[in-house]
């Protein structure tokens, strides 16, 4: 494309210096104006040129400096008129603009340039008016280091009740996305002090990094030996960790094990029977533990499933890499949400599903180190996946449930909080009573979890008095087995989309009644009481599987299960 000149004042003949953009617009401007106001080219400036240029550093028909520079014509222009004693650029609103001109202004070290777009961007993102342009306001904000301006963004996005997903959120990380929304469920005791674009003195992790196996320990004063396991006298060969731990292992199995260590252990260097290798004592232990014949080590936590599998890895042992990520898939209900952006960032598709399903049912959402990481689409894919679960939950409860209002559901759209707002509790009983049920009923469920959910819609047919918990817990004690039993036995497969034979199979065991999931045990509560037309406590004598038509649950239930991690935008809170 041939090159073109830019529009006055950028045009002069008696220019000494041409800026070239990136879409070949050249700018006619003057060397001195430019080290009036950029320390770059002031300096540049001052460099002495070469009595022989290079053809291409000078323009061919004019014989002046030609400088090539990676700003467009649009941005360029902008960011001269800002230096040039002309009157400044129209009115602004487009954001990218604005972000790439303040960029271009810092990168050239023009002081007077920058503020005075920071400025404009600011006021932009104070007007609380265009919800979609705040929030994009808070994302470039968060890219430039701009703190004050997403602070001010942050804060003019209270004034609406939710907003949308808008593209450039997927150039931040999800703790940036995170803090915005934790800012914003905070009202009205948001802190002065609260950060975006970094975490803040409440968001510092307090374990290792993830995968860091290779840190070594403080020296031991003298080798520490493992247990008995690798401590047999006809082994050949030690295997000395980073922290002193000294492996005595067999090079017959290793060499069948891993084709890495095959290699090392063959050459020269490795003849010794002591060798270093730079990992733990711990992660090397639970490696050859795997590829012994005994029994499989047991893995505490996210942290040493994953260095394990990073291990296994490095020296190409595929078994232990598949041990690790079912270690991993066992530790994920210890911190479901971490697991969940770990999986992520791996690929991890199944453990990825696992941790999502399983941080469906936190009160609310921890920081965790991965946020800072991972970027905010990958958060808002799991936000995505709890606001649709949540309300296939409410809207398949609200038919069948006796509650008051469906503005219930508006109080955990986004966060699963489920303290509820402040004001009049006394009518919520829905949490603690399910609570204490699921666990009689289904153990395994993390604390605090599938019961949970659905106490944002289910809420006032509960005695505030709890005389109907106790009578409720006290009532048929084979409702549990009864139900356990049919849960094992339905199973959902996400893959079939033939929703009537699933829910043929599933009729086939459930019969009238079913506890799964979320909404199961609400449905046998409140359906039973309303088949006996009762208003009043729940009777001994009534049995829940007579008084349900289980059909329609597990058509809810069903109908639950199928949802997977979407890929479109939603409305946060």
């Amino acid at each position: 494309m041939e090159p073109k000149t830019a529009l006055s004042p950028f045009d002069k003949d008696d220019a000494d210096v041409i800026l070239r953009s990136s879409d070949n617009v050249d700018f006619h401007v003057y060397k001195v104006v430019l080290r009036m106001v950029s320390g770059i080219f002031h300096d540049l400036f001052s460099i002495p040129q070469p009595l022989h240029p290079h053809p291409n550093d000078i323009h061919p028909e004019r014989g002046i400096p030609l400088i090539p520079v990676p700003e467009d014509g649009k941005t360029l222009d902008c960011l001269l008129r800002l230096c040039y004693p002309t009157p400044d650029p129209e009115a602004v609103d487009d954001v990218d603009l604005l972000a790439a001109v303040f960029t271009a202004a810092r990168k050239y070290d023009m002081e007077d340039a920058a503020s005075r777009m920071k400025k404009s961007i600011l006021q932009l993102g104070t007007d609380a008016s265009l919800h979609e342009r705040t929030i994009r306001i808070y994302a470039k904000a968060i890219q430039l280091g701009l703190e004050d301006v997403a602070h001010a963004a942050a804060h003019a996005s209270t004034s609406w009740q939710t907003f949308n997903y808008v593209a450039e959120l997927d150039n931040i990380t999800a703790g940036a996305l995170y803090r915005l929304l934790r800012f914003r469920r905070m009202h009205p005791e948001r802190p002065q002090s609260f950060t975006f674009c970094h975490p803040g003195p409440d968001e510092r992790p307090g374990t290792a990094s993830v995968g860091v196996s290779t840190a070594e320990s403080p020296a031991s004063p003298k080798p520490v030996v493992a247990s008995a396991i690798f401590n047999h006298p006809s082994a050949d060969i030690i295997i000395r960790s980073s922290d002193n731990v000294d492996l005595r292992l067999s090079r017959t199995i290793l060499t069948i094990a891993s084709s890495v260590l095959a290699e090392m252990l063959s050459q020269p260097s490795f003849a010794l029977t002591t060798t270093s290798l730079p990992e733990s004592g711990r992660i090397l232990h639970m490696l050859f533990q795997v590829a012994y014949p005994m029994e499989d080590p047991r893995v505490s936590d996210l942290d040493e499933a994953i260095a394990l599998h990073d291990t296994a890895e490095k020296y190409k042992m595929s078994f232990a890499m598949d041990f690790a990520r079912r270690a991993f898939l066992q530790c994920t209900h210890a911190n479901p949400l971490r697991a969940y952006f770990i999986a992520m960032q791996r690929k991890w598709t199944p453990e990825a599903r696992q941790a999502a399903s399983q941080a469906l049912f936190l009160q609310s959402d921890p920081w965790v180190p991965e946020m800072e990481t991972s970027p905010a689409s990958v958060y808002h894919q799991f936000l995505d996946y709890r606001t649709v679960y949540h309300k296939l939950v409410y809207e398949g409860s609200r038919r069948r449930m006796l509650f008051a209002s469906q503005s219930k559901m508006q109080k955990a759209q986004h966060w699963s909080d489920l303290r509820l707002d402040k004001g009049d509790k006394s009518g919520y009983m829905a949490d603690r009573l399910l609570t204490d049920i699921h666990t009689k009923v289904m153990p395994d469920l993390p604390a605090k979890g599938v019961e949970g959910v659905l106490a944002i819609a289910y809420s006032k047919e509960l005695d505030s008095d709890g005389s109907m918990r106790e009578k409720l817990l006290d009532a048929d004690e084979k409702l549990a087995t009864r139900l356990r039993d049919a849960c094992n036995k339905v199973r959902i497969h996400p893959s079939t989309c033939r929703t009537h034979s699933i829910e043929q199979d599933a009729s086939r065991y459930v019969h009238n009644a079913c506890l799964t999931g979320v909404v199961s045990l609400a449905f046998i509560v409140t359906q039973t009481r309303r088949a006996c037309s009762c208003r009043g406590p729940f009777h001994r004598g009534v049995s829940a599987a007579q008084c349900i038509h289980g059909r329609t649950i597990i058509k809810c239930f069903l109908l639950l299960r199928r949802v997977h991690l979407p890929q479109g935008h939603g409305a946060y809170r």
